[in-house]
């Protein structure tokens, strides 16, 4: 028989307390946990829990093997404490048998059987099954629970913390710090489904087992201290779980992919972010644009502006740079532009800076056209560079253009400004844009109320149709246009305070702002005759897909519509 030993975790008494752990001296062969066993009213012996290693679990009733039914199901919870990956069928494990007395007196044994190739070793434990009498016996089954991380703040003080939960509603279970405060899960916590934990538990606890997901948010932890969960349960106060605490990321977009990584139902992502999100993301943007102004701020000028330009040209670029080569092409075709415009690149991405500034010269050589560059020494995001170059330029009027942008005629900057000009209760004005085929990409935005999200999205009607459907035939006036390509005086645009900087990356931004202008009084036009082509959210991509790219947009959704509810859906 294999020399195997097995020591019980915390010096508890039984495995129904505290992790076996099978070892042949320092090597780990496996392990087992029961979280709980109870015999039915009926006579049926339950157990659930899990294991590692090469186990083999039977029970027995005074001594006599029972036939038992085994089913399998993943443990995240358990893999990711033990490191180890979960095998065919998980970790997790919920064994059934008869009984062969319903009202059993004698004690009720569970057997491991653990190998080690080819040799085994086998262990007794002794179970203290409950009894379930009753309808609602469940309640009385003891809490479950496990925290997955604890992520904290060390700007805003928060703590984060992950993990699940199962436990009847009159259970009373609390997150604790290493001072001992103490904070009520129904309190601080977000509750949402999780299958694996509903797979694992859902059928010994039924509803007390739906929602055990939780995501609290708590004050009062350090870097680096323990939290525990902690139940009072039968009168005993109980450890279900304890986790050390790192470091949340301080910069927003960090801190944003660790909470986001953090995946809920997308119907239930608006409660998430109120109660967890907001608060702590919200703070980390206000200290990180605290500090800009305090920056060094470069700026290079290439070749002589127009002595009184009309429009000044901001263009942020972020993630790419070779896009400016074919906007000076176009540009320098455009003798009014060279004539009457201030052109500026804002520098927005600190991996460009090295190879834009030779890039610049050499474009500058190349075709001639006077234009600036800034650096303002971080990324300010899409709505902070646009800021950074509108302070950084001096016409009357602005053109907000994204780097993949390109009009498609000279002379389209002309009747933009003529309609800003013309009407002073314009507040913004913008073009067309259109696919590289041709077809619709923009011909203004509406807000549309997404019911399954409980938000307002931004929207464009007609986008990918032929531009003989634009029912638009000349100036027109929308609920928002696109920041792609956007005209207004500089005069209204400080008015408004420019551009918000309490978005996350760059989405609502342009709506925000047409809002804004809305809010005052003035409308928003567009303008079909005028046309660009806009290759569309080129920079955006590389900031990723998927997951956290729809985390991004619904926050920065609830974040718009708490600002403007009073303004969406009312065109």
């Amino acid at each position: 028989m294999l020399d195997i030993t097995r020591q019980i975790e915390a010096s508890a008494a039984t495995v129904e307390e505290a992790p076996v752990i099978f070892a042949i001296g320092n090597d780990v062969l496996g392990a087992l946990k029961v979280d709980s066993s109870r015999v039915t009213r009926t006579g049926k012996l339950v157990i659930e829990g899990w294991c590692v290693g090469d186990v083999t679990l039977s029970t027995s009733e005074a001594e006599q093997m029972l036939p038992v039914r085994l089913a399998r199901h993943a443990r995240p919870d358990v893999s990711q404490t033990l490191k180890v990956e979960e095998p065919e069928g998980g970790l997790g494990f919920r064994l059934e048998t008869r009984l062969q007395d319903a009202n059993p007196t004698a004690p009720i044994g569970l057997t491991a059987l653990v190998r080690n190739g080819e040799e085994t070793a086998s262990f007794d434990f002794a179970l203290r099954p409950e009894r379930l009498d009753g309808e609602h016996a469940v309640q009385r089954i003891k809490p479950l629970g496990f925290i997955e991380s604890a992520m904290v703040c060390s700007v805003t003080g928060d703590t984060i913390i992950v993990g699940w939960l199962v436990a009847s509603t009159d259970t009373r279970v609390f997150l604790e710090n290493e001072s001992g405060d103490g904070f009520l899960i129904e309190e601080h916590a977000f509750r949402y489904d999780r299958r694996d934990v509903w797979d694992a538990h859902g059928g010994t606890y039924g509803n007390a087992a739906r929602n055990a997901a939780f995501i609290a948010r708590i004050q009062g932890v350090h870097v680096g201290e323990r939290v525990n969960l902690v139940t009072e349960f039968s009168g005993k106060r109980q450890i279900l779980s304890t986790a050390g605490s790192s470091l949340l990321p301080i910069s927003p977009l960090g801190a944003a992919r660790a909470l986001f990584g953090v995946t809920v139902p997308l119907s239930d992502f608006h409660r998430r972010v109120e109660q967890i999100d907001r608060p702590i993301l919200e703070r980390l943007l206000q200290i990180q644009q605290g500090e800009w102004p305090s920056l060094e701020v470069k700026v290079r000028q290439l070749g002589s502006p127009p002595a009184a330009p009309e429009v000044s040209v901001v263009v942020p670029l972020y993630g790419r740079s070779d896009f400016v080569e074919h906007q000076l092409l176009e540009f320098v075709r455009d003798p009014w532009f060279r004539a009457h415009a201030e052109l500026v690149y804002v520098i927005d991405d600190p991996a460009l800076l090295e190879a834009f500034v030779p890039q610049a010269e050499a474009l500058f050589r190349l075709y001639g056209l006077p234009f600036r560059w800034v650096w303002g020494a971080v990324n300010r995001g899409f709505s902070g560079a646009n800021n950074l170059g509108a302070a950084h330029s001096s016409a009357p009027k602005i053109i907000f253009l994204n780097s993949d942008a390109f009009p498609r005629q000279p002379g389209w900057i002309q009747p933009l400004l003529e309609v800003l000009d013309a009407d002073p209760t314009v507040g913004a004005i913008g073009p067309r844009l259109v696919f590289a085929d041709g077809s619709i990409q923009h011909a203004g935005m509406e807000f549309l109320r997404r019911e399954e999200f409980h938000i307002w999205v931004n929207h464009h009607p007609w986008r990918g149709l032929d531009t003989a459907l634009d029912p638009a035939e000349g100036l027109s006036f929308l609920p928002a246009i696109t920041g792609a390509c956007l005209a207004i005086t500089r005069d209204n645009f400080e008015r408004i305070g420019g551009w918000d900087t309490g978005y996350l990356i760059g989405d609502f931004e342009d709506s925000d702002l047409c809002l804004k202008l809305r809010d005052q009084g003035y409308r928003i036009g567009y303008l079909p005759s005028v046309e660009l082509t806009h290759l569309e959210r080129q920079s955006f991509r590389l900031l990723g897909e998927g997951q956290f790219r729809t985390s991004v947009v619904l926050f920065n959704a609830f974040r718009h519509q708490s600002r403007w509810n009073h303004l969406l859906g009312t065109e």
